[in-house]
């Protein structure tokens, strides 16, 4: 089985953990497939989970990308609800004034929700719908009918009413086609970014922010027309039209998105041309059209008799007002010059401003990957630090435990001697029980002798508990 990384596992429990949670030696399974994974928990390389080879099994494809795809799209089939950026006005082409805002970013809720749904195009041009669980392979009818696309999830209001579409994509963006037919279809439509590592609780919590979100596609963006000229449109909420391109997703329409949709328009035309009312139609247009040359040749000859009554002095009024436009229109068009340069250099600063930024930042991750490096090193370091004094300090117990046994060993010696010296001595006396007639004086003295014996002895004990006590103290605070 080839090795697919992922960074989310089963535990033995059966439990969803991160890689982060991971420990060396752990037993691990694939979310998908069931089958065992080894956590890769390397000092160098990106910590992550990994299928183990075995052989003769089908490839597990379940990885990293496949899991953020799938949990977002379980996240927002469960909670119904995601927040999606405020939307703007689309930029004209060379402009860089504020543009004006259209809608605050909002929460949008639904009724209801599926996922991957069939939008194709039949042969009347008409956009449907199927659910690809019915449906899971797309049937064309024999060229009648044409795929657009299969977004992730799909909104629906109370009434059935698809309010918004969803893509989400951790590694992979929606191609320029993909956008396209989207657009084709007249649905609001989001795009989602789950970027790596991210668990559970970190993708809900996206779903409740923007900026991850980018719009594909806005029907009030479409139907809204800005030109540089509505300045009574720019209200609290207009930014700039460079900060805007910043937030954009960074793809706009592209050549082949247009082809797509000029894809789209021609198979819904050709299929129109088949039908019976088509003739009716263009012959009521030519005629509507003969109409209205016929109106214009109409206002041309009363506009060139009018132009006879006006006479040359009027003409020549008229050429002097051209002349101070034609003026006007070269004072603006240096002016539009000179601010066109005036972007080009602020555009060249900008770039110089994000190469640096760009290196700085090379120059920050170079720095911390050097700081992880030698945390870990000292980490290494305090540990086996830590792991030579835990081995002295056993070695002191163990000689310390050593040095008791002995002492108490040879004074348990010297008691045994004590006591057996007691015990011949008593024998003696029990044999000199017949010698009691000797003189008083004989008998005391020996009985002080004995005496003076058994003091030592008693001192002798006092002195060892001492001793003992001593060794217990010390045996405490090495413990300490």
């Amino acid at each position: 089985m080839a090795t697919v990384q992922c960074d989310h596992a089963l535990d033995e429990s059966g439990k969803e953990i991160s890689i982060l949670q991971a420990v060396a030696g752990g037993t691990y399974r694939c979310i998908a497939c069931r089958f065992p994974m080894v956590a890769k928990l390397g000092r160098w390389n990106e910590k992550h989970f990994a299928h183990k080879p075995t052989e003769g099994e089908r490839p597990c494809t379940y990885g990293s990308e496949t899991y953020r795809h799938a949990k977002a799209k379980q996240l927002l089939l469960a909670r119904l609800c995601v927040k999606v950026p405020a939307v703007y006005a689309s930029i004209p082409e060379g402009y860089t004034g504020k543009v004006p805002r259209l809608v605050l970013a909002r929460e949008i809720e639904a009724a209801s929700a599926v996922a991957e749904q069939t939008i194709y195009v039949d042969e009347e041009g008409e956009i449907g719908i199927e659910d690809r669980r019915i449906y899971p392979e797309f049937d064309d009818h024999q060229g009648r009918r044409v795929l657009l696309a299969r977004p992730d999830v799909v909104f629906f209001d109370g009434s059935g009413k698809r309010i918004l579409l969803i893509e989400i994509y951790a590694e992979h963006r929606c191609t320029p086609e993909k956008i396209a037919k989207l657009r084709a279809y007249g649905v609001d439509t989001i795009e989602i970014h789950i970027p790596r590592h991210c668990d559970p609780v970190g993708i809900e919590r996206l779903l409740t922010l923007t900026s991850h979100t980018f719009w594909l596609y806005n029907g009030q963006q479409a139907a809204f027309h800005f030109t540089p000229s509505d300045t009574h449109l720019l209200a609290e909420g207009s930014i700039p039209a460079t900060e805007l391109e910043d937030r954009l997703s960074g793809r706009t329409e592209t050549l082949k998105c247009r082809l797509n949709r000029v894809d789209v328009a021609v198979f819904a035309v050709g299929a129109l041309l088949g039908r019976t009312d088509v003739g009716a139609e263009n012959e009521a247009y030519r005629i509507a059209e003969a109409t209205g040359q016929d109106f214009v040749r109409g206002l041309e000859e009363r506009r060139s008799e009018r132009d006879t009554r006006l006479g040359s002095a009027v003409r020549v009024r008229m050429e002097q007002h051209r002349g101070r436009l034609a003026d006007r229109q070269r004072a603006s068009s240096a002016g539009e010059k000179a601010v066109r340069a005036r972007q080009r250099e602020l555009t060249e600063a900008r770039i110089r401003l994000d190469r640096w930024i760009r290196r700085k930042e090379a120059q920050l991750s170079r720095v911390m990957d050097y700081v992880k490096v030698r945390v870990e090193r000292t980490t290494d370091k305090v540990y086996w630090r830590n792991f030579g004094i835990r081995n002295r300090i056993s070695t002191a117990q163990h000689q310390l435990r050593e040095l008791q046994e002995r002492e108490y060993t040879r004074e348990r010696f010297e008691l045994d001697k004590l006591e057996r010296e007691l015990e011949r001595e008593e024998d003696e006396l029990a044999t000199e029980e017949t010698g009691l007639g000797r003189t008083e004086e004989t008998t005391s003295r020996a009985y002080r002798r004995r005496v003076s014996d058994l003091t030592e002895t008693e001192h002798k004990a006092v002195v060892f508990e001492k001793h003992y006590k001593e060794l217990q103290a010390l045996k405490s605070r090495i413990s300490s």
